[in-house]
């Protein structure tokens, strides 16, 4: 049955890249990046936003957040920040509430943190490990579940999410020796497997990691390769099933995969070639996407990369290109409070978006590069060793 779901899935993958260019499609799903490079605008915040607030979260010895911060979250009205070790819990106004700090090596803790989600329904959080388990916790830290990720022999896992009450997906890259065979395996609470979602492409001999990324939006999860020649972003229903949700168009800007100095092309700053960077950010009427135009001619300043920041319309089909606001800054102009320049660094699935900024950067930023009064006594009382900045946006 699963080498059945395995064959299924690959001729699916096969079809869809056996399709006419995309260049020709009027379909709005189409995200044209070709056809958009050498243009750009400065985008208003008020374009998509209503509200911007700003949320120092209390500082005190329990709630000192002193690790390297993994995720952030904001559902059910509280806000999640999960660290390399523990997650802190804090309420909608910076309030500190709990912590989940349950390391350790009994059969109710978790080892480390590889990454961690929020269940949009309960609150509960789940914390996935190096050693392939899976485990959830309420919100005062009490164990409700344990899961451990099926035995795939020679396989590596980069994440792992609860779909709902009794499926789980994580993404995976297994190495055998006919090169590089999955990508996402959805399995039950015993470990039994649902579905194996094959590798798209293969270029085994250059041997770049292609673990897709997950992003839950709704109650699908988007499938999100990178380095490697898919150009097509699925996701998985809450019935198995597959579905086409946008495609990139890079046109003649597309990353050359199957070359043999593709991995110099991947890190060079000269080249005219554009890849996805960093996180993809949905809303319910956006993508906020980040490109390296590489050797592209920008307006980018002083940056290790040549990152140009993309919202594209999902009702129209539109990309735009943004221009900086403020020199060096990527992200919205913010027109709502003439506050920070804002870009998200997570979702939330009430139509919320999220950003944070340490202590000292805000205090930094709010003295140099805005005129806000509601961000500059916020700084006032701030000191540069306290807990984050939380901006929450709520979207039209």
């Amino acid at each position: 049955m699963q080498n059945q779901i395995r064959i299924f899935i690959s001729v699916f993958l096969l079809l869809c890249f056996g399709c006419s260019p995309i260049t020709e499609q009027t379909d709005s799903r189409v995200i044209d990046i070709a056809a958009k490079v050498g243009t750009g605008e400065i985008v208003n915040l008020s374009h998509i936003a209503d509200e911007i607030r700003y949320i120092p979260l209390e500082t005190k010895k329990e709630s000192l957040i002193d690790g390297g911060i993994v995720s952030v979250f904001f559902e059910k009205g509280h806000i999640y920040v999960i660290d390399n070790t523990n997650v802190k819990i804090f309420d909608s106004n910076g309030k500190y509430l709990s912590t989940i700090n349950r390391l350790g090596r009994g059969p109710e803790e978790y080892s480390d943190i590889l990454n961690a989600n929020v269940d949009p329904q309960s609150g509960n959080v789940t914390i996935f490990s190096y050693s392939g388990i899976l485990k959830e916790y309420d919100i005062n830290g009490n164990f409700i579940s344990s899961v451990q990720i099926p035995d795939l022999k020679g396989c590596d896992f980069l994440n792992c999410i609860k779909f709902d009450d009794n499926t789980y997906l994580s993404s995976v890259q297994q190495r055998t020796d006919n090169g590089i065979e999955y990508s996402l395996i959805a399995f039950d609470s015993l470990s039994k497997v649902k579905l194996i979602i094959a590798n798209p492409a293969d270029n085994s001999e250059l041997n770049v990691a292609r673990i897709p990324s997950l992003l839950r939006f709704e109650n699908k999860i988007r499938i999100i390769h990178r380095d490697v020649d898919m150009d097509t972003v699925y996701s998985l229903t809450t019935d198995m099933k597959l579905e086409e949700s946008f495609i990139f168009n890079y046109g003649k800007y597309k990353m050359p995969y199957n070359k043999s100095n593709y991995k110099e092309i991947l890190g060079s700053k000269t080249s005219n070639n554009i890849s996805l960077s960093g996180d993809v950010i949905e809303s319910g009427n956006y993508l906020f996407l980040k490109f390296n135009f590489r050797g592209i001619k920008t307006e980018s300043y002083e940056r290790r990369w040549n990152i140009v920041c993309g919202i594209f319309n999902k009702v129209d089909g539109k990309l735009t290109l943004m221009k900086e606001p403020v020199k060096g800054k990527l992200g919205f102009r913010n027109d709502i409070d003439t506050g920070l320049v804002f870009w998200p660094y997570s979702q939330c699935s009430d139509n919320y978006l999220l950003s944070m900024y340490p202590a000292d950067k805000f205090i930094s930023l709010a003295d140099s590069s805005v005129s806000s009064a509601k961000v500059k006594e916020i700084a006032a009382k701030l000191d540069e060793n306290d807990n984050p900045v939380v901006v929450i946006v709520k979207m039209k």
